[in-house]
């Protein structure tokens, strides 16, 4: 009995090895079968890894709002661009035309008379060459900010005395326009007066040596080059320049100008001018009056007051 107990422990236990190492179910699967099944496997492997690598939102709802939102907006922006094209051609040719415009109106208004008037008549004057030596002297800020500050009050000063002339009551005048017919023979006057002591010149001879030689005795004279606080030269400046303007050519020129044209053109076109011709003077004026041909300037300069005092007559009838 001990025995045959014995037998069947062993037996059971070889049986059980057994069945763990060989299972009783294992079936063994055909070489073909397993040959399909690795491929699927493997082909199922690499579209996988092939969909990861793609983005996310590809492949969400989010790509179906893309889609429609973009539908949406070229249906929206196709029919406007055209309109948008045309209306900025619209506007650029708008602003084109009111461009030209206001260049006609300041043409008509005195605008570009006044500052050819009024340059040519500062460049060479005394009042430039004060600028001028002013600028040596001091600086260039303090001779440019002082001369033109009192050219321009002298400026708006002659446009009010033009206005003054074409304020008369016509009872007073008769119904004659006495601000045009001063115009006239202002322009005339200083016409002929230019173009005469232009052809009187000498080709070549320095430009306005009496005008330079009475800028310097007067700066000179002054006590502005004395001054050493910047707001003093500046004042001084300014009262040095306002005295050597008043009565001058292109102030005169600038009555006669307000009182036959628009006086806001001829404030602009005269302060213009005199920004222009000073800037010129303090940075070099003297050396630049040194090319420039006194009986050429004069007989451009002459010749413009001799053609505006034309024009203006021809308004009067």
């Amino acid at each position: 009995m001990i025995g045959s107990s014995r037998e069947l422990r062993v037996n059971s236990r070889i049986s059980t090895r057994v069945s763990v190492a060989y299972p009783k179910h294992r079936v063994s699967e055909p070489p073909l079968a397993k040959t399909i099944r690795l491929a699927s496997k493997n082909s199922d492997s690499e579209g996988d890894r092939a969909i990861g690598s793609i983005p996310t939102w590809l492949n969400s709802r989010r790509m179906t709002v893309a889609v429609a939102a973009a539908a949406i907006t070229a249906s929206l922006v196709g029919p406007v661009s055209p309109a948008l094209a045309s209306s900025s051609t619209e506007a650029v040719a708008s602003a084109t035309t009111m461009a030209q415009q206001f260049s006609e109106q300041l043409s008509e208004a005195g605008f570009y008379q006044a500052f050819s008037l009024v340059f040519l008549s500062e460049i060479g004057d005394k009042t430039f060459f004060v600028a001028g030596l002013l600028a040596a002297k001091l600086s260039k800020f303090v001779s440019f900010v002082g001369s033109l500050g009192a050219l321009a009050v002298m400026t708006i000063l002659a446009v009010l005395i033009g206005q003054i002339f074409h304020a008369v009551p016509p009872g007073l005048t008769q119904g004659l326009p006495l601000d045009d017919i001063a115009a006239v023979c202002a322009f005339a006057f200083f016409g002929v007066k230019i173009l005469a002591e232009a052809l009187d010149s000498e080709e070549g001879e320095s430009f306005m040596d009496e005008e330079l030689a009475d800028a310097e005795e007067t700066v000179e004279e002054s006590d502005t080059i004395k001054q050493t606080n910047v707001v003093a030269q500046i004042a001084s400046t300014f009262a040095l320049v306002f005295a050597a303007e008043f009565g001058d050519r292109s102030f005169l020129s600038t009555i006669a100008l307000s009182a036959a044209q628009n006086p806001f053109a001829v404030a602009a076109g005269s302060i213009a001018a005199h920004a222009i011709a000073t800037g010129i003077a303090v940075l070099g004026g003297a050396y630049i009056s040194k090319y420039l041909s006194e009986k050429t300037i004069g007989i451009i300069g002459g010749s413009l007051f001799i053609v505006f005092a034309i024009t203006t007559a021809l308004g009067i009838f």
